[in-house]
């Protein structure tokens, strides 16, 4: 696996994922700890139930140039 490299801004950081693919620096990572608001955990627990209902909607980036139709 690769390092992943330092950026001097965000700009720098998000040209480089724009291009890269996180799971090759997986092993350049660490776990952390954080703590979640519980009206904020209510509603991401809502948003996961309805996805298991209901599936998660893909899409592509082709799908929002296509007109409707």
């Amino acid at each position: 696996m690769r390092r992943m490299p330092r950026f001097d801004s965000e700009e720098e950081e998000t040209e480089f994922w724009a291009t890269h693919d996180t799971i090759d620096y997986v092993d350049d990572t660490r776990s952390v700890h954080i703590e979640i608001d519980a009206r904020l955990k209510e509603e991401i627990r809502a948003r996961a139930e309805k996805l298991k209902r209901h599936g998660p909607v893909r899409r592509s980036a082709s799908d929002e140039r296509r007109p409707a139709g």
